[in-house]
């Protein structure tokens, strides 16, 4: 039993190799725990990367879209400025150059001389109703401005239809003194008629001076020197759109699809990209890089290159180019086999229209005062002739079919704490987008042809564009078929094939040239400014018409009294005449002194509450500080340069500049020479221009020398004058033959680009000096005229008619937290106007942009209308369109189709 008992309580002792079997299944589970902590940690260092990732990939998408922002900004500046010229070019047109026209004059616009308030730019008749010499049949058929240089003398010819002429008293027979009676009579008539030919010579020449002139050169011997030292309109839109072109060609950097690194193999380092960089070409590759780079975490490790920024690469996402036509508006100006006429990102169309300007001719004509049997001979009969400026750049307007915007690839490598498939750690990727918003580069004054060569007048909207722009003569085909010879007041060329046609989609306004675009004419026009919306409510043209039509008036009544429809588009409306009028400057004496003139135009060029609902105006601080006078917005953009007018009287205006490159390594032409070669090919082009012109002249002078033959008792009496107005040959290319030279050889030697002569300096060779030497008339800042645009800057000048509270192109409303246009400053309190006139950035989802998304941007596009508030913003027919620079989806292949942007 004891024996039992000490079996049954006997005690186990464990085997040796049994121990620590707890520190095994503690160190399993530590393991375990660990993995646990380390796959959490990891995790979350994940997430934060690809968050860090996809905020840096933002910035990247922001900087870009803000570069191209900006440029956008640049280019509509640009823009307005060539508006500007066009201004300044309508100020010496339809104001100082209808001086000797009494009825244009700032006391008389709303008197008789301008019926139903409509601008009265006919000449009158010398002879008054009730006198005996007054003709039923003279009569000027057109209201038309013409050019006519008149220097304050009390005995005005520019408003003088027909300027009576010599009488021809029947010889008495007397021996000897009916000889010297009739030679003495034979070279006072030669004498009259070349000096009415010399006044022709003047009035052309101010009209080329105007269009063409350089400001340094003289075109040729007898050009009055009225604002000589402006350069011409035509010459400073080439040398604008020059640089808007460069810019474009910037915005069209094409994307870096090689992936943009700091450091690393298979990749393009961004120093070794930029930093030999003479231009913008890579600035927006290059602010994307570093706005992206500078976001990634890192702190002092960042960049030793084991470091998660270390391995970031930034790509830039390709659109689909939009492959641009040479001969096209959209290649226009570029060089041809130039990479830019690829368009990535932006696409401007030029708007080169055909116009002309009158100025008016004085054709010596024989006949007899009326009510008498009297002859008289070497009468001046004034006749508008038209002066071509073919192609005439007046602005540009961005394609919508191409849209701006930014999109980026981000890529780098994370390693986490524990990663045991990939050692060498996981390759993040992210993507953004976002595009410029906010502004507009300038109005669609007029519509493209299907194929992008030529410009056609808008039909939806023409009452608020291109009637107001371009007006035609109507009838002349009337004119050309019933008239025998040309008679007073009837405007040169009467060939119906040179004007546009007021009536049909097919008849072209502008172009192209050297794409074959036939070249019509019209007649160049401007709407200004206005104080009411109501005001720009212009009736609409007569039914089937697109252009503002200027009608012949067929009796002498109706065109000095009851006119018939001439249209009050522009500036033949007395009230925005009266707008423009109102920017010159006077003295009280009879002659305006140059700086006067120089005032009168840089005011002329004054923004206006029609230039802020259309364009973006640049803001500029005024000289000696001070609160923005404009109203527009918050932040001054631009500084003045000094003052712009040479007397200290007119100080309202100054210069300012914008960088834009004429020339250079980057752009699109190397030197001078490469502007020379694009605008001689551009020339050439227009030669039917020049042609038809020439051919108008030499019919002027056929007259003149039939009028010798028939009626004149000297047979020669007039042949010296028609010599002034038509000789051969046309292109003078020496020094042989200068004693008398013709207005059409002055013309056909200047618009040409060969050599040439008699003191005459083609078009060509201007332009060579003018880009080599640039602008005398920018002083000491004419050093910058390579890299800036120089550009004169005048304040509204607060009065009655100027409305100096601008609309803007971009004013933020409720939807954008601004409360009645105004954003409180973050330090004080006092508010600023939140309106902006530049382009600004924001995000937008990328699948907007790619290419077969069912989210893709395909919907109307939306044009402001000028007119009345209620109906300011609407969709405009000829505007809608689908956009064709999109991404392909190959572009993210590496995300799924499910995944949202």
């Amino acid at each position: 039993m004891n024996k039992q008992l000490l079996c049954s309580t006997r005690q186990f002792v464990p085997h040796k190799n049994e121990k620590g079997q707890v520190s095994i299944f503690l160190g399993i589970s530590l393991l375990i725990v660990v993995t646990f902590l380390a796959f959490i940690v990891n995790v979350g260092l994940f997430v934060k990367a690809k968050i860090n990732l996809q905020n840096s990939v933002d910035a990247a998408a922001y900087a870009g879209a803000a570069v191209q922002a900006r440029q956008l900004t640049d280019i509509a500046y640009l823009n307005w400025e060539l508006r500007n010229t066009y201004k300044e070019w309508m100020f010496k047109y339809y104001v100082l150059g209808q001086k000797g026209m009494s009825a244009t004059h700032r006391d008389n616009l709303r008197t008789s001389l301008n019926p139903s308030g409509k601008m009265n730019f006919r000449l009158r008749p010398f002879y008054e109703p009730g006198e005996p010499g007054y003709d039923m049949s003279a009569f000027d058929p057109f209201n038309v401005p013409s050019i006519c240089v008149s220097y304050g003398s009390s005995r005005n010819i520019c408003e003088i239809l027909r300027i009576p002429g010599l009488p021809r008293f029947n010889s008495q027979g007397l021996p000897g003194v009916s000889e010297i009676l009739e030679a003495s009579l034979n070279t006072l008539v030669a004498t009259k008629s070349k000096d009415c030919a010399d006044r022709t010579s003047v009035n052309m020449g101010a009209a080329m001076l105007w269009a063409y002139g350089t400001g340094s050169d003289s075109l040729f011997s007898g050009v009055p020197l009225i604002a000589a030292n402006r350069v011409g309109a035509w010459v400073e839109a080439v040398e604008l759109a020059i640089r808007m072109r460069n810019l474009e060609s910037f915005v069209n950097s094409p994307p870096q699809t090689t992936p943009v690194c700091l450091t690393g193999s298979g990749c393009q380092q961004i120093q070794a990209l930029t930093q030999s960089a003479s231009t913008p070409l890579f600035e927006r590759v290059n602010k994307a890089f570093w706005s992206a780079y500078r976001n990634l975490s890192g702190g002092i490790y960042k960049g030793r290159g084991s470091d998660f920024a270390s391995s970031f690469k930034l790509t830039e996402l390709s659109p689909n180019p939009y492959p641009a036509n040479p001969n096209s508006l959209s290649g226009f100006l570029i060089p041809p086999s130039h990479p830019a006429m690829n368009k990535y990102y932006l696409d401007l169309e030029m708007n080169p229209v055909n116009l002309v300007t009158f100025y008016t001719s004085f054709i010596s004509m024989t006949g007899e005062f009326r009510n008498s049997s009297v002859a008289q001979e070497a009468d001046c009969g004034g006749t508008k002739t038209a002066l071509p400026v073919p192609g005439y750049i007046l602005g540009f307007t961005k394609n919508p079919k191409v849209m701006t915007y930014y999109a980026v690839k981000g890529e780098a490598r994370f390693t986490g704490l524990f990663n045991p498939f990939n050692p060498s750690g996981i390759n993040l990727k992210a993507y953004a987008a976002a595009k410029p918003f906010g502004g507009r580069v300038g109005p669609k004054l007029f519509k493209i042809g299907p194929d992008g060569q030529a410009l056609f007048p808008r039909e939806e909207t023409s009452k608020y564009y291109s009637a107001n722009y371009v007006s035609t003569l109507d009838d002349v085909d009337i004119l050309a078929s019933t008239s025998s010879k040309i008679n007073p007041g009837f405007p040169l060329p009467l060939d119906p094939g040179f004007w546009a046609r007021s009536a049909g989609a097919n008849v072209s306004i502008g172009g192209v040239p050297r794409s074959g675009v036939e070249v019509f004419f019209g007649i160049p026009n401007l709407i200004y400014d206005f104080s009411d919306p109501e005001q720009l409510e212009i009736p609409e043209p007569p039914t089937g018409r697109n252009i503002n039509a200027l009608k012949k008036a067929d009796t002498k009544t109706s065109a000095y009294a009851d006119d018939p429809f001439q249209g009050t588009s522009g500036l033949y409306d007395v009230n925005q005449f009266e707008f423009f009028e109102s920017n010159q400057v006077l003295s009280g004496n009879a002659i305006m002194e140059a700086h006067e003139v120089y005032a009168s135009l840089n005011r002329a060029r004054k923004p206006t509450a029609y230039d802020a609902i259309n364009y973006l105006i640049p803001v500029i601080n005024p000289p000696g500080g001070g609160q923005n006078p404009l109203n527009t917005e918050s932040n001054v953009y631009v500084q003045s340069l000094g003052d712009a007018n040479p007397d200290s009287r007119f100080n309202d205006s100054f210069f300012y500049k914008i960088y834009a490159p004429l020339h250079g390594p980057e752009t699109l032409y190397d030197s001078e020479n490469a502007i020379i070669n694009e605008v001689n090919a551009f020339i050439n082009s227009n030669s039917g221009a020049r042609d038809k012109y020439t051919a108008a002249l030499k019919e002027m002078a056929d007259q003149m020398k039939q009028e010798a033959a028939t009626t004149a008792t000297s047979s020669d009496a007039y042949l010296a004058a028609a010599q002034t107005v038509y000789n051969e040959p046309l292109v003078i290319s020496d020094s042989s033959s200068c004693a008398n030279i013709s207005m059409a050889q002055k013309f056909a030697t200047f618009f040409n680009t060969g050599p040439g002569g008699c003191g005459i300096t083609p078009l060509s060779q201007n332009l060579r000096k003018y880009f080599a030497n640039g602008r005398p008339d920018r002083g000491d800042l004419g050093k910058l005229f390579r890299d800036f645009h120089i550009g004169i800057f005048t304040h509204p000048m607060s009065d009655s008619n100027q409305n100096t509270r601008l609309l803007t192109a971009y004013m933020p409303g409720e939807r954008k937290g601004v409360q009645n246009s105004l954003t409180g400053l973050p330090f004080g309190d006092q508010d600023k106007l939140a309106k902006r006139n530049t382009y600004s950035a924001k995000f937008f989802a990328l699948d907007r942009v790619l290419d077969g998304s069912s989210n893709a941007i395909d919907q109307d596009q939306f044009i402001f209308m000028e007119g009345s508030p209620d109906r300011a913003f609407k969709p405009s027919g000829d505007m809608r369109s689908v956009i064709v620079n999109k991404l392909s989806p190959t572009e993210i292949s590496e995300f799924s189709d499910n995944l949202f942007f």
